[in-house]
């Protein structure tokens, strides 16, 4: 009887732990990845081109953005430009080895962000905030 009141302790503990935590403290977003200089969608042409799908997607998770390669794209250079179009981070990743790439971000100023990715003649572009 005794242990199982600790262990009730401890979990409502946890509980609490997890319910006080502010969204200050804890930070999840999606960022949205589309093709850079794609032309807008003509009324009347919904399936004109053929649908490209897109073997990157990134979130921020606190004070780490995370850029994900859901399928090998072979090298990609990866960027981020701050709001007044200047870069402020550069990688190149060979996505055939590295599937995730994680960039703290904790440091950075707040404002709004773009991340380009390319590799071989693709494009894509997210825009972020911090």
């Amino acid at each position: 009887m005794q242990v199982m009141k600790k262990l009730n302790f401890a979990f409502l503990c946890i509980i609490a732990l997890i319910l006080g935590l502010s969204p200050t403290q804890y930070c999840y977003s999606d960022i949205l990845i589309k093709k850079d200089s794609a032309p807008p969608p003509e009324p009347g042409k919904a399936n004109a081109k053929p649908v490209f799908t897109i073997p990157v997607s990134a979130t921020i998770d606190n004070n780490e953005l995370f850029v994900f390669f859901n399928s090998p794209i072979s090298i990609a250079t990866v960027s981020i430009y701050d709001e007044t179009d200047q870069l402020v981070y550069q990688t190149t990743v060979d996505s055939t080895f590295s599937t995730v790439l994680a960039i703290e971000v904790g440091g950075w100023e707040s404002g709004s962000y773009k991340l380009r990715i390319a590799y071989n003649d693709v494009k894509l572009i997210g825009e972020f905030q911090l």
